[in-house]
């Protein structure tokens, strides 16, 4: 189960997003500068170079954003971000969440 119940539901969409796009986009990140919170430290910054040319590149309308935790941000995605984040680093395939139900 995702953490923060829906809302970690849509950080593990925007991971299942992600995964498909760059398989091994978790060890790309910069965890010491990452901050989900900063839009210039976010996920889709660090891998893309904007948040726009990465939800391009993801095949993400502008206004899904916050569908897939990347937009609207509130601090229990910031931290599941993180905590999800580093599982997937430290545990590998095994510390992917499951998919939420798609909308």
């Amino acid at each position: 189960m995702p953490p923060n119940g829906a809302r970690g539901g849509y950080v593990a969409r925007g991971m299942a997003a992600l995964d498909k796009a760059k398989p091994d986009w978790p060890q790309r990140l910069d965890l010491a500068a990452f901050d989900m919170s900063r839009p210039g430290r976010s996920v889709l910054v660090q891998l893309f170079g904007s948040m726009d040319r990465g939800l391009a590149e993801l095949g993400i309308a502008p206004g899904r954003a916050a569908a897939y935790g990347f937009l609207d941000i509130d601090p229990d995605e910031v931290s599941t971000w993180q905590v999800l984040i580093t599982r997937l680093i430290e545990d590998g395939p095994s510390g992917r969440p499951p998919l939420p139900p798609t909308e």
